[in-house]
Formats: structure tokens, C-alpha cells, sequence
């Protein structure tokens, strides 16, 4: 059965509900990276828990290279899924960014220190180096989101 308002000249046409499916959809697409870099730094922190706060010192040790993709895949979606949040007509969004916010912090900060047991004391141009991403993450990946939070915070008040 057709609209009966849809033919009345000068009545507001229905907001399609196609851009809000469209953007939970690339959400969702977009967060798979950051789930399998949590799932991955989830059992880097475990081993590294398990071990007395160390990890082996084998020369075939990949933790580095792990620790790195699984940092970046959770840093890239948390980037992604922010600006997806920023520009959604959701109400909860300012506290979804916050969430982000925190995650990619602490990501950020625990990250760092597996990195810096995972290098070893004899690397001290790679714990600069450590340092200075670590850093630069702070800053571009956790404040973004927590400044939609804060900036919808002031405009409620």
C-alpha cells in the first residue's frame, strides 16, 4: 500500500534509513582488523604475563613484528571506526568514542612496554624509536576520539 503522505505536495519526504545500514556495515568491516590485532596482543600479553613479565630472548623470536601488526591493526580500525562515530546520527556515539579512546590508550601504553621487553636493554635506538611511535599514537590515534567525547559533552551542557 503506497504512502498516503507521499502524495501530499509540501509534506517532508521519510529519511532512508540506507546511510545508517551502509555505515554499520563499514564499521563492522572496518573493526575486523582491530579484532584480530586485539586477539593477537591479547595472547602476546598472556605469554608475557606467563613468563614473569619477559618474553624469550630466542633469536627467532617474532614477538616484535607481532606486537607491531597487532598494535597497528587495532590503531588503524579504532581510526576508522572513530571517524565512522563522529559523523553518526547515534546518540551513544560520544561514549562510543570514549571507549575507543581508552582501548587505544592502553594499547598504546602496555604496547610500549612489550615492545621495550620484547627489544631487549641493547637496543636503545629501537626503544627511541619505541618511544617517539608510541608517542605520535597518543596523539593522532587516542585524542581524536576523545575529543568528539569531550566537544559533545560541552554542547549537551
Amino acid at each position: 500500500m503506497a504512502d498516503p503522505t507521499a502524495s501530499v505536495p509540501g509534506s517532508p519526504t521519510p529519511r532512508s534509513n540506507a546511510p545508517v545500514v551502509i555505515r554499520i556495515i563499514l564499521a563492522i568491516l572496518l573493526g575486523i582488523p582491530g579484532i584480530i590485532g586485539l586477539i593477537a596482543f591479547s595472547v602476546l600479553l598472556g605469554d608475557w604475563l606467563h613468563n614473569g613479565f619477559q618474553f624469550d630472548q630466542s633469536p627467532y623470536s617474532f614477538t616484535s613484528a607481532i606486537l607491531i601488526a597487532a598494535e597497528s591493526g587495532i590503531c588503524f580500525s579504532v581510526l576508522a571506526v572513530g571517524i565512522i562515530l563522529r559523523y553518526a546520527r547515534w546518540q551513544g556515539a560520544p561514549i562510543a568514542s570514549l571507549v575507543l579512546a581508552i582501548l587505544s590508550a592502553a594499547v598504546i601504553v602496555v604496547g610500549y612496554q612489550l615492545m621495550l621487553d620484547s627489544l631487549g636493554p641493547d637496543d636503545t635506538d629501537d626503544q627511541q624509536v619505541a618511544m617517539v611511535f608510541s608517542v605520535l599514537g597518543l596523539i593522532l590515534i587516542s585524542v581524536p576520539p576523545l575529543l568528539h567525547w569531550w566537544k559533545a559533552g560541552k554542547i549537551r551542557s
